[in-house]
């Protein structure tokens, strides 16, 4: 017997893609688990597994995101022979090897996947892997029967696949990708920005021993930022690894304060001033808490995003963080001189042109998210090669 499980929080994408195509594959005895109301998809995993555990006729566990299409009509079939392997533990459609955090996509890609965003094709074939993607999860199973989600580790709804797959690993079993039709129609980007970042930072300290977050405040109460991912060593020879972009008087620890006032040396300055004291391809990250909204529109902002863009190294993330226009928050500062909307980023990655050419580098726009119904957070890549 094959179960299916699906954790649903928006009903009408579970009655239109993942349920439908669950009930025209499940056989006779199929059993469809929906998990609803939840704060963690790993609570709702591990009621499953413990629902399940105590089958004897159970030959895996499928589970999948209500906004997964299932097309493959052989897909039961794919799953029993992949699972008949008893070292296998854990099956899934698209994964990496190398990974070394959340951000699995950034290891050496396996599998493939149609989704909203177009092919996800890493050359396809089964392959072992060190994690796969949470979209679709099939656990033998041994794997149901004594390998549980980290739910105290990930309260919420990232990291938990990553994490199982290490988890799966550890106790001795291979996690694989192989081919199976199905169509996710994800919204892309991370969600819960900061959420993620926790998720990660679990994930370091769990797997990769390093350190977990740190919250903090300024000491004046009125910041807005959030986590930083750790301490970083940065060699005083070299260029530093990450630049907080106008970090104030609390900048994130570890990173290099780029601040007209509290910046230190050739870091004291605005980012304006450019070229900034880095080569190119230099930076890994870069943040900015609410210093955006105080560089002027036009020309210095374009001069500050192609800084950014000319430091960074390829795939390197620019996280930005401001108020949103028209919100009071955006316009009440008399020091704010320049207002943003979801669309502002969409000039800088070419989906809105100029009527002018102005010289703007393109990024990949990774995610847009309201925070709060006040707050515009987003993530841009420079695009690599």
């Amino acid at each position: 017997m094959i179960a299916f499980g699906v954790c649903v929080g928006n009903e009408e994408t579970y009655r239109r893609y993942a349920m439908p195509t669950i009930s025209r594959l499940a056989e006779h005895d199929s059993i469809l688990l929906s998990s609803r109301n939840n704060s963690s998809i790993s609570e709702a995993y591990n009621e499953m597994l413990e629902y399940l555990g105590c089958n004897d006729a159970l030959e895996a566990l499928i589970l999948l995101h209500e906004d997964v299409e299932l097309s493959d009509p052989k897909l039961l079939d794919k799953v029993r022979e992949a699972l008949q392997d008893e070292s296998v533990g854990l099956l899934g459609v698209i994964g990496a090897k190398g990974v070394t955090s959340l951000r699995w996509w950034e290891a050496t890609g396996m599998g493939s996947c149609h989704e909203t965003r177009g092919f996800i094709d890493y050359g396809g074939g089964t392959h072992a892997v060190d994690a796969i993607d949470g979209l679709i999860m099939a656990l033998s199973p041994w794997a149901v029967r004594h390998v549980a989600f980290d739910a105290s580790n990930f309260r919420g709804f990232h990291g938990y696949d990553v994490d199982y797959s290490f988890s799966i690993r550890e106790a001795g079993r291979r996690v694989i990708v192989t081919d199976i039709d199905l169509f996710h129609h994800t919204k892309g980007g991370y969600g819960d920005s900061l959420q993620f970042q926790q998720s990660d930072a679990a994930f370091q300290e769990k797997w990769m021993r390093q350190s977990p977050v740190k919250l903090y405040e300024r000491d004046d109460g009125q910041d807005h930022r959030h986590p930083s991912t750790g301490p970083i060593s940065t060699p005083q020879d070299k260029a530093p690894v990450r630049i907080d972009l106008g970090g104030g008087k609390i900048p994130r620890s570890g990173w290099v304060n780029l601040d007209p006032v509290h910046g230190s040396g050739e870091w004291r300055r605005a980012a304006q001033q450019v070229p900034w004291p880095a080569e190119s391809n230099s930076i890994s990250e870069i943040y900015s808490s609410h210093m955006m909204e105080h560089i002027p529109a036009g020309m210095e902002r374009i001069t500050v995003m192609n800084e950014a863009w000319r430091t960074l190294i390829p795939g390197g993330p620019f996280e930005i963080r401001v108020p949103l226009f028209p919100r009071w928050e955006a316009i009440a500062d008399p020091t704010h001189v320049s207002f943003w909307v979801p669309q502002s980023f969409l000039y800088f990655t070419g989906q809105i042109a100029a009527d002018a050419d102005y010289g703007i580098k393109l990024w990949e726009l990774e995610n847009v998210i309201v925070h709060d119904g006040w707050e515009l957070r987003a993530i841009l890549r420079k695009p690599r090669p």
